[in-house]
């Protein structure tokens, strides 16, 4: 980062840090994200940082690849990005989303472009000062969440920022100003405008930080789970205030299977395929969340299972998010942590066990024993491998036998 900044100052452009970082600073946390604004256009930035991705030129927006700026950069997986954004103000909002035009300014009006005060600070590097016009320093001192301008107004541009709003709120412990409150109340029929994928990425992003529950509570005090997710109306806020305190993980197919979870049992699979299409959910997740949701009613038959029918079940790549989902409904009803034990010991034994290896008989050989090829082949075959589970036959010898004198 220092270097774009030195790239852009000795090119005689203006550049501050903006938004989440500075924020983020005051509060005595890591930032994430870090985010320049500057008086350089689209052109000249990507004239001083060729490697940038144009992502958004039309709104002032250039992506440059962290390894591409410092190649010894330690970096996660997935490539990042430092993002540098040409001072602007927005037009009307006419979609709900995005301004319909884009008119580059100054730093104080790209400042009252956003959303909430905490967001709207600036930090100049020569100075080292916060630059705040917003009042977002003080609203930080005294932890309240506040819009930049009319409350109203700005949800009315863009239904999302509601759900930013509960998000930061919930995380940052915020008190949400009542003017903020009222915006809310008067315009929550806007999230009927937001795509589905954008409301999956806030519930997403919201269930995956601290202060889930009281994330849930402000979500339903202000009725917007009828708006972004009817389902999850039924649920008890102390579900996600175990999971905070349990530390569980917060995998993308547990949350939703949790929002879900009161169908578990009550809908069939054509109903959760549904709710999981209109939630724009991946295929694979859409998969283990039916899974899980269909199979929570059966995992109170722990002990009237035959061992090999258990082995088998608890090995499906869905079951730990299963698991997670019956404990946590366990912990806050006060349920049946006996079989949730169970089932903890049985994964941990199972994990220490060596991997299966291939099946001890195939179809060719039913075949070379006399069979005729059936649907009953597969029966045949799963006997089979039930018996090498519970530890009764163990050799190619001993499936022949047993198939043999029982089939």
């Amino acid at each position: 980062m220092r270097e774009s900044i030195r790239k852009l100052d000795e090119a005689d452009h203006a550049v501050y840090l903006v938004g989440g970082a500075v924020r983020d600073f005051l509060m005595g946390r890591p930032p994430k994200d870090y985010d320049l604004v500057t008086s350089a256009s689209p052109g000249e930035i990507l004239g001083l940082f060729p490697e940038g991705l144009d992502v958004g030129r039309a709104f002032g927006v250039i992506k440059i690849p962290l390894s591409r700026i410092s190649p010894d950069i330690a970096l996660d997986d997935d490539e990042r990005f430092l993002e540098i954004a040409t001072f602007r103000a927005d037009g009307e909002y006419l979609d709900g989303r995005r301004p319909s035009e884009v008119v580059f300014g100054d730093p104080y009006s790209d400042v009252l472009r956003r959303d909430f005060t905490m967001n709207g600070l600036l930090y100049d590097f020569k100075s080292k000062r916060i630059l705040d016009a917003v009042g977002g320093v003080d609203d930080l001192a005294s932890k309240k969440l506040r819009t930049i301008g009319d409350a109203k107004a700005r949800f009315h541009e863009d239904g999302l920022r509601i759900l930013r709003a509960i998000r930061f709120a919930a995380r940052f412990g915020l008190s949400l100003d009542p003017k903020l409150y009222s915006g809310i109340q008067a315009e929550r029929a806007r999230l009927r405008k937001v795509s589905q994928e954008r409301i999956r990425e806030e519930i997403i992003s919201l269930f995956s930080g601290p202060g889930i529950q009281i994330g849930f509570e402000m979500l339903r005090d202000l009725e917007l789970w009828p708006l972004i997710l009817p389902e999850a109306m039924g649920l008890k806020a102390e579900l996600f205030g175990e999971w905070e305190r349990s530390g569980i993980p917060r995998s993308e197919e547990l949350i939703f299977s949790l929002l879900f979870s009161a169908q578990a049992g009550e809908r069939d699979e054509a109903v959760l395929q549904s709710i999981c299409d209109r939630m724009k959910l991946s295929k694979a997740v859409s998969q283990t969340v039916r899974k899980v949701l269909l199979e929570l009613p059966r995992m109170s038959e722990a002990f009237r299972m035959r061992d090999a029918k258990l082995i088998r079940w608890i090995s499906e790549p869905h079951f730990p998010v299963l698991l997670d989902l019956y404990r946590l409904r366990a912990l806050a009803d006060g349920g049946d942590f006996m079989t949730a034990q169970f089932y903890l010991g049985l994964l941990k034994d199972l994990s220490n066990e060596p991997p299966v290896g291939s099946p001890l008989l195939s179809g060719e050989d039913l075949i070379e024993l006399g069979f005729k090829p059936s649907r009953r082949f597969s029966e045949v075959l799963r006997e089979v491998e039930d018996e090498r589970i519970e530890g009764r036959i163990a050799t190619r010898e001993e499936a022949i036998e047993f198939v043999i004198t029982h089939f």
